[in-house]
């Protein structure tokens, strides 16, 4: 993973650049069925963000997932991390120092890691003042944090923690009340670190 901090503006071929690397992945996997999505600041319109592309691809039949990583390898992606009790696969691929990077996030569907990413997908891209902040928290975090990712991230963790939290359409009342009070488990720990790098 890149260690230092580089918040770009939005750049419309990120885009394109997701579409063309989803249809590259599509082509890998055609005898797999999963789902892919833009996810993270790159998919938002007019976020600003670092130059990573994160993609999310959600398999119903988990036992598909390790032979679909293991293909994403062939495409010169690279296992960061694999969570048995996500459960969860995480790829990278960089081309250069410079240029665009690739996240690939393997989940289920139905598990908190895949809707978390698309609720908070879907809650910055509906609300142009919480991105507003968003915005302003990242690039003050990249000016105090430039070479320091991990710093980076614990910073952006409450703001999405808290943006999770007021997507009623993703969590129950009796799930925010409960969230609100409840020290996070290790996986929901790990998931929301996760997301801050994004």
């Amino acid at each position: 993973m890149k260690k230092n901090v580089m918040i770009s503006k939005h750049d419309l071929d990120w885009t394109h650049i997701f579409s063309k690397e989803a249809e590259i992945i599509e082509n890998k996997l055609k005898s797999s069925v999963f789902f892919i999505d833009h996810v993270g600041s790159t998919s938002v319109e007019n976020l600003p963000g670092k130059p990573i592309v994160d993609i999310l691809i959600s398999v119903q039949d988990w036992s598909f997932s390790a032979e679909i990583a293991n293909s994403l390898k062939e495409l010169n992606y690279h296992i960061g991390e694999v969570c048995e009790d996500t459960p969860r696969f995480f790829l990278t691929k960089y081309l250069t120092d410079n240029s665009i990077g690739f996240h690939v996030h393997i989940c289920e569907p139905d598990r908190k890691w895949a809707q978390d990413m698309l609720a908070f997908k879907d809650e910055l891209s509906a609300n142009k003042k919480m991105a507003e902040n968003y915005v302003n928290l990242k690039y003050t975090l990249a000016t105090i944090h430039h070479n320091d990712i991990d710093a980076y991230s614990r910073g952006k963790k409450d703001f999405i923690e808290n943006t999770l939290l007021c997507s009623a359409t993703k969590f129950s009342v009796n799930r925010l009340l409960t969230h609100q009070t409840a020290e996070l488990d290790k996986a929901d720990k790990l998931r929301i670190w996760m997301m801050s790098v994004q």
